[in-house]
């Protein structure tokens, strides 16, 4: 829907919401305050206005998660909004605003008085709303940030919503995790995603299973833009593994990104074992050109080769600050066996009960001082703490 704006006196200015099958009038000569109108927009719409929200209104940064606002309490407060233009972020989190929303969503950020940076509509049953998605994207001048997670989007959602993004060099990160994009959602991101200019890009807790994950990484190759991506758990095995080690063996050109998340998926493959995990190790080890400073494999799973490179691959790769291997599992045996013509995997048993890590934490606290490896719940609160004493030794000696 494209904004519906026109004056119909010298001194009035209408606001059409058809959605809602409502006009606003607003007095350019004798404006009301935004608290004011808030209060008639809701006299007009019928429902009763939250002193909370009224409050609120002022506020550059103005979060109304989970105040149950549906399409008429959204409709209520953009059109205060539209008196205050001074909103750059704007978290509608949880409000059931649905499809019907966007409408109003959409023509609210396409005023060119309104200049929301980030929006965040997470949570709000957009179900089969990718176009609508797509024509917020594609006419909110300002947008650089936004947030669809936890909405039941679908693979055609993503499309749309990628398309869009692909004439949109404005956003630069997106939120899409907790959807239900499969591997044909896969196909369709990497196929558009080089075309796009994103720099954070988050579809964990997806369905996206190796197909759909390896057609993004081999995007990523020839990426130039993303420094974020994360994949954490979408079913991925190591054949990803073995694509994300490729990714860091690119020419420098390439390497752009500085946080890849894998967590929540096993990385590990019943043919190859932990292979694709001593892929991307190798890698760290041997491209001077990686700059990659975070890598997380929470929950990932482990052989004995991998656990050996971990400490000589971070002694080499000293621009990693941080890798997350809490909730990992250690597998005896790095393939697959054959028990009386049936596949079984030898024993998994969680990485921390054994005797293996000490000596790891040993040798990465002694090779790789300069990352922070997590293999348990307490090494961040021992991190923190450490990080903590750090910056006032710091202060101390600079004063």
């Amino acid at each position: 829907m494209s904004e519906s704006q026109s004056f119909s006196t010298s001194r009035s200015l209408t606001w059409e919401y058809p959605a809602l099958n409502e006009t606003f009038i607003r007095d350019e000569e004798g404006d009301l305050d935004i608290e004011e109108a808030y209060v008639k927009a809701c006299k007009k719409l019928k429902i009763l206005p939250s002193v909370h929200i009224k409050q609120s209104l002022r506020n550059p940064s103005l979060d109304l998660s989970m105040k149950g606002l549906g399409t008429k309490g959204l409709a209520a407060v953009l059109e205060a909004l539209l008196i205050y233009q001074q909103t750059i972020e704007l978290i509608l989190t949880n409000n059931s605003i649905g499809v019907e929303g966007l409408e109003i969503l959409q023509q609210f950020l396409t005023s060119p008085s309104i200049r929301v940076m980030q929006l965040n509509i997470s949570m709000n049953q957009l179900k089969g709303g990718g176009f609508k998605l797509s024509e917020i994207i594609l006419t909110s001048p300002c947008l650089t940030e936004i947030d669809l997670s936890n909405n039941g989007l679908l693979d055609r959602d993503i499309t749309d919503i990628f398309i869009a993004l692909a004439s949109t060099p404005s956003v630069v990160k997106v939120n899409l995790s907790h959807n239900s994009i499969t591997e044909r959602g896969g196909r369709d991101i990497g196929r558009m995603l080089n075309d796009t200019k994103l720099k954070d890009l988050d579809i964990s807790w997806n369905e996206l299973n190796d197909k759909g994950a390896i057609a993004i990484t081999d995007a990523l190759k020839q990426n130039t833009t993303l420094s974020k991506i994360n994949m954490g758990t979408n079913g991925l095995t190591g054949l990803v593994a073995l694509q994300v080690a490729q990714i860091l063996t690119t020419s420098e050109k390439y390497q752009t990104l500085t946080s890849i998340d894998l967590s929540g998926n096993s990385l590990f493959d019943s043919k190859t074992g932990d292979n694709g995990i001593c892929a991307i190790f190798t890698a760290l080890q041997a491209n001077s050109g990686v700059i990659l400073k975070e890598l997380k494999m929470r929950g990932c799973v482990l052989g004995a080769k991998s656990i050996q490179l971990i400490p000589t691959a971070l002694s080499h790769c000293v621009v990693l600050k941080l890798l997350d291997l809490r909730e990992a599992k250690f597998c005896s045996q790095a393939k697959a066996i054959d028990v009386e013509g049936t596949k079984a995997m030898t024993l998994i048993s969680p990485l921390e009960s054994r005797e293996e890590v000490e000596e790891l934490r040993r040798s990465t606290s002694e090779l790789a001082k300069h990352c922070q490896v997590l293999f348990r719940e307490e090494d961040v609160t021992v991190s923190s703490a450490y990080k903590e004493q750090s910056s006032s030794s710091s202060s101390s000696s600079l004063t």
